[in-house]
């Protein structure tokens, strides 16, 4: 009895701590290999990144140009080769670009202790929270020590993809809406019946990255196949939320009307584009990371 005991606590102990050493081992791993690869940018601050940082800065109470100056000295000191990184475009000079960062406010907001503290560097702190937070979540939403350690072998294998890291350890807003896409997902599976608290973390997501179209296949999903009314109204809410920020602030979505690339434009350019996206994009990860093709 006494050693059935012991068992139990080992595993017990194992499932707590192996998904804290494989975030270490995976974020030090991502910081070793930061830099270009394959030709492609695999740098931990990517050029986007710029705009969440100078959001965050704002928040704290720096003006547009002093926030800007702070960002723009901090990518200059990381010693980057992109021209990505020396645009000229900032908030500053371009009001679509200002919209679109404005309507994600919730990353850089959460950042705002971290970037006060270690400047632009603060900025990784939520996505490594996020990997960390996936990764239990992932092993933690089985019930048996057996599928415990089969979704915990999963998530490591999926660790090695230096696409999966790219996405998931860089300052980005994919770490912190994957992480919630993650909750409201397991909610579901587990039958969760409070509709506010979905409909509260899908805001929250909107408030990472224009989102809608993700949230709408979720949710009518699991309306499709349980016929319930509070899976309907979530549908609904999302594709009335889509078509008001589509007129609203159509950068985010990419409905803006500016330089005669306007709607009509891009429902042409979408075919192609998605022919791009299967051809070219799923070729190159199915060339360069054999790990996440599989998956």
């Amino acid at each position: 009895m006494g050693g059935r005991t012991s068992g139990f606590k080992l595993r017990r102990i194992a499932l707590t701590l192996l998904p804290m050493v494989l975030c270490v081992l995976v974020l030090a791993s991502r910081v070793a290999r930061n830099g270009t690869y394959f030709g492609l940018d695999f740098n931990l601050f990517q050029p986007d990144g710029r705009f969440y940082l100078w959001e965050a800065y704002r928040f704290i109470g720096k003006s547009d140009s002093q926030a800007w100056g702070q960002v723009t000295s901090f990518y200059q000191h990381l010693h980057l080769v992109s021209t990505h990184y020396t645009s000229s475009i900032s908030p500053l000079n371009d009001l679509g670009l200002r919209r679109d960062i404005n309507s994600r406010p919730l990353y850089p907001l959460l950042s705002v202790p971290f970037v006060a503290l270690l400047g632009g560097a603060g900025m990784l702190v939520i996505p490594i929270l996020c990997l960390t937070a996936s990764c239990y979540l992932v092993v933690f939403s089985f019930r048996d020590d057996q599928r415990k350690f089969m979704a915990f072998a999963g998530f490591a294998v999926l660790s090695t993809s230096p696409f999966f890291l790219r996405g998931f350890f860089s300052n980005y807003t994919d770490p912190l809406l994957a992480l919630l896409l993650l909750i409201v997902f397991i909610l579901l599976r587990q039958e969760y019946q409070n509709v506010w608290v979905l409909f509260f973390l899908s805001l929250l997501g909107e408030a990472t990255r224009p989102s809608e179209p993700l949230w709408i296949v979720i949710f009518l999903f699991f309306f499709i196949s349980t016929k319930k009314g509070r899976f309907l109204f979530l549908t609904l809410f999302h594709i009335i939320f889509l078509g008001c920020i589509a007129i609203l602030t159509p950068d985010s979505v990419g409905s803006s009307t500016r330089g005669g690339y306007g709607p009509l434009v891009r429902v042409f350019d979408f075919v192609p584009h998605v022919l791009k996206i299967m051809i070219f994009d799923i070729s190159e990860i199915a060339i360069l990371d054999k790990i996440l093709f599989s998956f």
